[in-house]
């Protein structure tokens, strides 16, 4: 998991290890930043996307990370451009009437 603030990183290292998840890190830090570390690159089934601007930047670091089987989870306005570089958007489910989820794959 990636967290840029501290105490929300805190938060999931503790639900982590309470919940015993195996293979789990929380890096501290903004996603370009994890996007560096050769050990990460694929290693993600699920990749969430919330509350951020998403732009080509954020698109390239997903796509370091998610693992070829893996999936995105957007949640964005419908109103958002639908330009994923890299991913097709596999279905689009409502969450009200500001809000949907995009599910992304690998093209």
């Amino acid at each position: 998991m990636i967290e840029s603030r501290t105490r929300k990183a805190a938060f999931l290292r503790e639900a982590a290890r309470l919940l015993t998840l195996a293979d789990t890190e929380v890096f501290n830090g903004r996603i370009d930043e994890a996007a560096l570390r050769p050990d990460l690159r694929g290693t993600a089934g699920w990749v969430s996307i919330r509350a951020v601007r998403v732009d080509r930047e954020l698109w390239d670091a997903v796509a370091t990370f998610l693992a070829p089987w893996g999936r995105v989870l957007w949640f964005r306005a419908p109103t958002e451009g639908a330009d994923t570089p890299g991913l097709t958007i596999q279905e689009v489910h409502p969450l009200g009437t500001n809000s949907e989820l995009a599910v992304l794959r690998r093209t």
